[in-house]
């Protein structure tokens, strides 16, 4: 694709989706160029040749740092497909900003020469190139995109570049089909050739998708039950038994698939309840990163996984594991249920709104808005367990990250909404002995009435704007 020299970027990515060590490189360039360029404008080519080629200079440090951006932001598929282009882009920006700074040396101060050599030299001593995974992913995707007709081999061509994108997990594939989005749009129609290749990218995206996910949950499965074993033999555990035992060559069931995941998962929560310190951390690392599974998510909350969480909750080492596999959970109906029905779950959710951990706050509130958000009976537990959240959520609302800031204040609203709706019930039950200021009619309308709260809801009493006017019946 092309880039536009006209944006100008300030900071430069920190990591790379793609193209990782050409990136570094180039990067490591452009910094070492960047802390001098100050210095090279005071100096002040005052010659007209010298403007330019401190104007070329500036171009090429442009494009350098347009190209390591674009190398963050991209689609994976399709930086793997062009990685050739990429990489000649990477290079000519590396041989243009070499000879703007040979044929500026001669213009500024000599201690300033000696720096402008000193890079000039590495410039001419670092040899980009693209990494062989990469290239050999973007070789199959390329291969299948010259085939007329789908291939019997297509589901495995594809599968293995997906493998070496690291394109194996529910969020990895959203934020690729994201990427291959906002390229489409920004091409013109012009772009012909270039929207063609990325529709057939986001067509092999949605036509093999799920079948990546449930292989790469399965492999992932295997290597999990791998470690269980080898980690309770480093414990001295001796009543460990691997759950997956088939035989080399032997066809994997969807039997043999469950019967994998309930073991490794009930091996993976006793060695995160029992085991030694570093052995339990690793097991909860592995259990988030399987919780991002919506299919494994089941099999927790079958297993009996909340209750267990909401005890790993209140500790502290723990917490922040335990919120986010919540939190996954609570993607799944039987998540939700199960959260709502497990005795001090959602009180232990509450309380880490009180977190200094910005993300088990942010994931709590997560949690809580999700469940408002699907059933107001949720909104009536969360209040009666959660003790004292309206000043907690309040607080958060002006004082947390933006992100929780914005749900905080979503949650406030739905808990307020449940308020009102209690508060009419209560009024229509004791209309007898309320006090009513009728509001004049006017014409046919029926008259308004307005009718005081019989109790004080919100925060330190202060009533949110959800009050509401009704008919008189």
């Amino acid at each position: 694709m092309g880039i536009d020299i006209t944006t100008r970027i300030e900071k430069l990515p920190h990591s790379f989706k793609m193209h990782s060590s050409m990136c570094l490189e180039l990067k490591n360039l452009v910094d070492s160029i960047m802390s001098i360029f100050p210095d090279i404008e005071d100096a002040r080519p005052g010659s007209s040749s010298g403007i330019q080629t401190l104007c070329l200079l500036n171009k090429a440090l442009e494009k350098a740092k347009l190209l390591l951006q674009y190398c963050s932001e991209s689609s994976k598929l399709y930086m793997a497909v062009t990685g050739d282009g990429i990489l000649s882009r990477g290079c000519r920006a590396k041989k243009l900003l070499e000879q703007s700074l040979s044929d500026i040396r001669s213009m500024v101060p000599t201690v300033l020469a000696i720096k402008i050599t000193q890079i000039v030299q590495d410039l001419r001593s670092t040899v980009l190139s693209l990494e062989p995974s990469e290239e050999e992913a973007g070789k199959a995707v390329r291969e299948l995109m010259q085939l007329s007709t789908s291939s019997p081999d297509e589901i495995r061509d594809f599968h293995f570049a997906a493998l070496k994108l690291h394109l194996s997990t529910p969020e990895a594939i959203v934020i690729e089909r994201r990427s291959l989005k906002s390229l489409f749009a920004k091409l013109g129609e012009r772009e012909g050739d270039k929207r063609q290749v990325l529709k057939y990218l986001l067509c092999l995206l949605k036509k093999h998708e799920e079948i990546i996910l449930r292989d790469n949950s399965f492999t992932q499965l295997q290597s999990v039950d791998d470690l269980v074993c080898a980690s309770a033999v480093e414990a001295g555990c001796t009543d460990f038994n691997s759950s997956f035992s088939t035989e080399s060559g032997t066809e994997v069931t969807d039997s043999t698939h469950r019967e994998v995941e309930i073991g490794s998962l009930s091996s993976l929560l006793k060695m995160a309840e029992s085991g030694a310190d570093h052995l339990q951390e690793d097991a909860m690392n592995t259990l988030k990163s399987l919780s991002s599974s919506n299919e494994i998510c089941l099999e927790m909350v079958s297993l009996g996984f909340v209750k267990n969480l909401t005890s790993l909750l209140q500790q502290i080492v723990f917490s922040k594991q335990s919120i986010i596999i919540l939190r996954n959970l609570c993607n799944t109906e039987k998540g939700r249920v199960c959260i709502t029905e497990t005795p001090g779950c959602l009180a232990s959710i509450a309380e880490l709104l009180d977190s200094d951990v910005t993300e088990e706050q942010e994931n709590a509130i997560s949690i809580l808005l999700q469940l408002c958000v699907e059933k107001i009976e949720y909104c009536s537990l969360v209040v009666r367990e959660g003790v004292d959240i309206y000043s907690s959520l309040f607080l958060i609302s002006n004082n947390g990250t933006e992100e929780a800031k914005v749900g905080a204040s979503e949650l406030l609203r739905a808990l307020e909404e449940v308020d009102s709706n209690r508060e009419e019930e209560s009024s229509t039950l004791e209309g007898a002995t309320t006090s009513q200021t009728v509001i004049t009619p006017v014409k046919h309308q029926e008259p308004m009435l307005t009718t005081p709260s019989l109790k004080k809801s919100g925060l330190f009493g202060l009533r949110f704007p959800f009050s509401r006017r009704r008919k008189v019946c």
